[in-house]
């Protein structure tokens, strides 16, 4: 079973679903198939990761069916039956849970049923509730235009709506939700243009228009539509990423209402904050370095480090690489202890491993961080690099001369094999890797007009990875 669609499906569920799942099929509104819950009950023995010898196709006949012959179509179609309830189910609780799609869904019945009464009640409750929104997302505009739409078909109702007034009601909840999906799709476009190597001339359609709407309506923006004002935001820091003014005015924004936005708006921008100010340590390291740690304490405060029952990979490293980079190795002590056990089991070993070999360097325990990087087997592209970079620095301070030239090149292959794959970092990387080779040559000998030259011309980088420890290097030999 492993590897198919139902297991994927299975993994995903909380403990919490899995219960609520095993009351679903026990209704017989739901499910009259004896054998697909007989299954249901099977399966749970081995969760949460349904992974099992036992799992097998004639294993689960053998249980469902002990004195039949082995009929592999059988078991098949209970898969796919228990699969189609999965995704029923799953769908039945994303519309219960979700007010917006339920009350959206319920006028659209009220209308085709006639049921006049239900559905006046139902507009005036939608209207009263989208008044004190805040958090007002796609969602939110999208089901405003489809209550217009069912407000202009809805005969009864156009006798006491002015058709005037309904259809300018009409125009400008579209209008709001054609702005919100085209500031997602130039954000998605801005930053796919920045992460690859080569340069793609995307249309972006109504990219001026929708700024320049924005901007003229700024303060009406801020004021009443608090997620398209932050999309503004974090559009701006990609198209201008050099005018810190953008991303003060976001931070400053979400400080000011971070109890008013929901956990999904407020996770989704805070890492967008991260992005850009990975990006601007390349310009400013320091202060930059302290903005992202700022960050990742928000994001921890507010409890917004976990999705749906683990924190990601990359949260859980570059957390922690943050508090190492600003000197707050008890914070990063804290955190791991808080989070290691929050870590996909699939990748935790590994994301452990790593993690520690940063820690062991920071501390100069270069033999030990060493181990943990002979640890982790993964051989993905972000493994791969993140060891190749600490080798790189724990070879340099143990003098491994030969240990070192043996990485550079080894990388430098890497990087120029997979360009496009590593496009994202694949200069920043190849600068690195030059950096640290003269750093190799200036040690052995130290020449001094070419070392404070290249200072100079570090510090100018602005797609440099690992400048600071580079800077601190080269000082060094000074």
């Amino acid at each position: 079973m492993k590897n198919t669609k139902l297991h994927e499906l299975l993994i995903n569920l909380s403990a919490n679903e899995l219960k609520s799942f095993e009351k679903f099929l026990a209704s017989p509104y739901n499910n009259s198939n004896e054998k697909i819950r007989a299954l249901y009950k099977y399966i749970t023995w081995y969760s949460p990761s349904f992974t099992s010898d036992d799992l097998d196709k004639q294993a689960i006949f053998r249980y469902l069916y002990p004195d039949e012959e082995f009929k592999e179509k059988r078991i098949d179609l209970l898969f796919s039956d228990l699969k189609s309830l999965i995704e029923k189910f799953l769908v039945n609780e994303k519309l219960v849970n979700n007010n917006i799609d339920f009350k959206t869904v319920l006028l659209s019945i009220f209308r085709e049923k006639g049921c006049r009464k239900n559905f006046v009640s139902l507009v005036n409750e939608i209207d009263k509730r989208a008044e004190k929104e805040f958090n007002k997302t796609i969602e939110f505009y999208y089901s405003n235009v489809k209550k217009e739409y069912e407000l202009s078909q809805y005969e009864y109702i156009k006798k006491f709506y002015s058709s005037e007034a309904s259809f300018k009601a009409l125009e400008n909840d579209t209008d709001l939700f054609i702005v919100s999906v085209k500031l997602i799709s130039f954000i998605l476009i801005y930053k796919h243009q920045k992460e690859v190597d080569t340069k793609i001339n995307y249309k972006a359609w109504f990219e001026k228009e929708i700024i320049s709407f924005i901007q003229e309506n700024l303060t009406l923006i801020r004021r009443e539509h608090a997620v398209i004002f932050i999309l503004y935001l974090i559009l701006m820091t990609l198209i201008h990423p050099e005018e810190e003014a953008y991303y003060k005015s976001l931070k400053k924004f979400v400080i000011k209402n971070i109890y008013n936005l929901n956990a999904d708006i407020l996770r989704d921008t805070l890492i967008q904050m991260t992005n850009y100010c990975n990006d601007r340590t390349y310009s400013n390291p320091v202060k930059f370095s302290k903005e992202l740690f700022e960050i990742y304490e928000m994001l921890d405060k507010n409890n917004l480090f976990i999705i749906k029952k683990y924190i990601e990979q990359t949260d859980f490293i570059n957390a922690v690489i943050a508090s190492l980079v600003v000197n707050n190795t008890k914070w990063a002590y804290n955190f791991l202890n808080r989070y290691k056990n929050k870590l996909n089991p699939e990748i935790k070993e590994d994301t452990f491993s790593l993690v520690n070999a940063e820690l062991y360097f920071r501390e100069k325990k270069y033999e030990k961080a060493l181990e943990e990087l002979n640890n982790i087997k993964s051989n993905v592209f972000y493994f791969y690099i993140r060891i190749k970079v600490i080798r790189i620095k724990i070879y340099n301070e143990l003098n491994e001369e030969e240990a070192l030239n043996y990485v550079i090149d080894s990388v430098k292959h890497y990087l120029a094999r997979n360009r496009r794959k590593v496009s994202s970092i694949y200069s920043s990387g190849m600068k690195y890797l030059n950096y640290v080779r003269k750093l190799l040559k200036y040690r052995v000998k130290p020449i001094q007009n070419k070392i404070t030259k290249t200072i100079i011309q570090l510090e100018k980088e602005t797609g440099m990875a690992s400048k600071l420890w580079l800077l601190e290097k080269f000082n060094e030999l000074k």
